[in-house]
């Protein structure tokens, strides 16, 4: 498979046993011809462009990496920045980035000339738990590489408490 190196989906992938290859989107679509690799781990958007959508048939539904929701930065950090990146309440200025839903939506339609699209196939219920149940086995595995261990702790926490109150 063929992915970014993330260290958090490497880990994951080590994890439920699918070996990996870190390659750069140059490296892809041969990667692909020559056999070295057989799926990817890609933004369909960003494959489309690379001619690798003629290469592969199928595409699950299933999301498995995330946007970053928030920038965290040191208060010392943050008042470097000059005004430009500011807003007059203090926050920072949104990028011009598209937000997750216009990034799928981008993807669904680049998926393919008509006659070539990928066939996105839906996952199992049961595979999509058992996919989270590995992935949460792996946090702990990420200390210190990735983040701290109070950092993670943290961030559960307000995760469980934010999704207690929906």
């Amino acid at each position: 498979m063929g992915l970014v190196d993330d260290p958090i989906i490497r880990k994951l992938f080590e994890q439920l046993g699918v070996n990996a290859v870190p390659l750069g989107v140059p490296d892809v679509l041969p990667s692909l011809q020559t056999g070295l690799i057989n799926s990817l781990l890609r933004l369909a958007a960003v494959d489309a462009g690379a001619a690798v959508v003629h290469k592969v048939k199928y595409m699950t539904a299933m999301h498995l990496t995330q946007a970053i929701g928030a920038t965290v930065m040191a208060k010392k950090e943050y008042d470097k920045l000059g005004p430009s990146c500011r807003r007059s309440d203090g926050r920072l200025q949104r990028t011009s980035r598209p937000s997750a839903q216009a990034v799928r939506d981008e993807n669904a339609s680049r998926c393919g000339d008509e006659g070539e699209r990928l066939t996105v196939v839906e996952s199992p219920k049961e595979m999509i738990a058992a996919f989270e149940e590995q992935a949460k086995a792996i946090r702990p595995k990420l200390e210190p590489s990735v983040y701290s261990h109070d950092f993670r702790e943290k961030v559960e926490k307000l995760v469980a408490e934010f999704r207690a109150k929906k």
